[in-house]
């Protein structure tokens, strides 16, 4: 199920001369941006500086507004970064409150939801003190824990995790798991892709404006990562040359091409060549309200409406139906009235001499019921003793079978344990112990000593941590 959809997205930005005038050229910062976020999905964004992600999150958000296009969605966005969601004037606890009213009515509730943001940042006293005070790192723990507490439906996460640490960083991935398995979607952009791994089924790659490829995160990253190894190949004219040619392209942008998408999408929806002007009028100025959905909701409306009029009118047109059949049942009661009371009687009288014949046969029914309930007691002692002596031998013979199945647990658990620990032993006899040199990662100790980062993290319990300290001393395998 589809939580937000996004179709024929384009922002068009005048440029600037030195005198900071308009000039007459544009250029294209979005270009035809399509793609929709299901129910518990994370999408990520990745693209060089200036490619249109920050931008794209604040339409989202409707911090913007865009040239063209459609956004599509019931659900509450909230955009957390570091920049656009945060009052700098204001303290920590002020611009929860702000953010928190505004999204809920329930004073009782807004309370509970401002105590859970507060506990959840761990930044203590300095939640009193204006952001303008505030580290990077604090910064980042007040937008995170705003967005992930403050109804979450749809959220947008604009470069939030760079100065986290490492303990709270892990803090934060849990939340988001646990939102997503709770139906949250969220668009995501980061600067390494660790991030983006661990938490998007799907990655966007924007590149000057456009889409250049969506699909599974690390098919688009690796894909990424090769245009980067090749545009740091280049030398500087070369690298110009590419970049000049590329901003030319965003000046010269067509928006026909887009208009023409939407036409054809149009066309398979009903539309005709006469709903023209109507479609170019929904294209270039009713922003953020895609026509075809529009329509949809319009057409359920109607019938609605259209069902509760029927209703109406054929209630009103019962209403003398209904009062003739209630003249006729009135006549029907009282000429039967006098029928009734004459049986009335005869019946009363048939009643008594039925009674006398129902309590003689009542006495003779209970002796012969007393005789049979005596009879079923004794059979039912006796099925009663055989079953008792069958649980009881049932249940020996599964307590038996629960010992036996025990000690066989026990003693492949400790077979596990004993595996387990040789393995562990077999790595620490065969590693050698290295310091930790300034500017030394894991992937230069793991080029350096023949191994993989993967390797020196297991051997040093470090998890997925990719952090060193200088003068630290960590554990590497032998070379071979």
């Amino acid at each position: 199920m589809e939580k937000i959809s996004i179709k024929y997205l384009t922002k068009k930005s005048p440029l600037l001369s030195d005198k900071n005038k308009k000039s007459e050229n544009n250029f294209w910062s979005l270009r035809g941006i399509t793609f929709s976020v299901t129910e518990g999905e994370a999408i990520g964004l990745i693209g060089r500086n200036g490619s249109g992600k920050a931008l794209l999150l604040k339409i989202l958000a409707g911090l913007e507004e865009p040239t063209t296009g459609f956004i599509s969605t019931k659900s509450h966005i909230y955009l957390a970064s570091m920049t656009n969601s945060i009052n700098f004037q204001l303290t920590g606890l002020e611009n929860i409150r702000k953010q928190v009213d505004l999204a809920y009515d329930d004073e009782i509730e807004a309370d509970h939801v401002v105590k859970a943001i507060i506990d959840f940042t761990e930044i203590g006293q300095w939640v009193y003190r204006p952001v303008s005070e505030y580290s990077t790192g604090m910064l980042s723990r007040l937008a995170l824990s705003i967005a992930l507490f403050n109804k979450p439906e749809v959220v947008l996460l604009d470069e939030v995790f760079a100065s986290l640490e490492r303990a709270f960083f892990e803090k934060v991935i849990r939340k988001i798991q646990d939102l997503k398995d709770h139906g949250v979607s969220f668009i995501i952009t980061a600067t390494t892709g660790l991030v983006l791994e661990t938490l998007c089924e799907r990655s966007m790659w924007l590149d000057f404006g456009e889409v250049k490829e969506l699909g599974p995160t690390q098919i688009v990253m690796s894909k990424f990562q090769y245009q980067n190894d090749w545009y740091n190949g280049l030398t500087l004219p070369e690298k110009n040359k590419y970049l000049k040619e590329k901003q030319i392209e965003q000046e010269n942008f067509d928006i026909t091409k887009v208009y023409n998408e939407f036409k054809v999408e149009q066309f398979e929806h009903g539309y005709t060549r006469r709903d023209e002007p109507r479609m170019k009028k929904a294209f270039y100025h009713n922003h953020r309200q895609d026509p075809v959905i529009s329509e949809a909701e319009k057409e359920v409306k109607n019938n609605n409406l259209n069902k509760n009029v029927k209703g109406h009118k054929k209630k009103k047109g019962n209403k003398g139906l209904v009062r003739v059949v209630g003249v006729v049942l009135v006549l029907i009661l009282l000429l039967g009235a006098g029928k009734v009371l004459h049986s009335h009687h005869e019946t009363k009288n048939r009643q008594v001499e039925s009674s006398k014949k129902v309590e003689a046969k009542k006495r003779y029914s209970k002796s012969v019921s007393v005789s049979k309930a005596e009879e079923a007691s004794k059979q039912s002692k006796i099925e009663s003793s055989k079953k008792e002596q069958s649980l009881a031998e049932s249940k020996r013979a599964s307590e038996a079978a629960a010992s036996s199945a025990a000690a066989a647990s026990e003693s492949a658990r400790k077979a596990s344990e004993s595996a387990a620990s040789e393995s562990k032993a077999s790595m620490l006899s065969n590693s050698q112990e290295v310091t930790v040199n300034d500017g030394d990662t894991l992937a230069t100790l793991a080029s350096q000593y023949g191994t993989t980062a993967q390797a020196i993290q297991d051997l040093n319990d470090m998890g997925t941590s990719n952090s060193l300290t200088a003068g630290q001393t960590i554990r590497v395998p032998n070379s071979n």
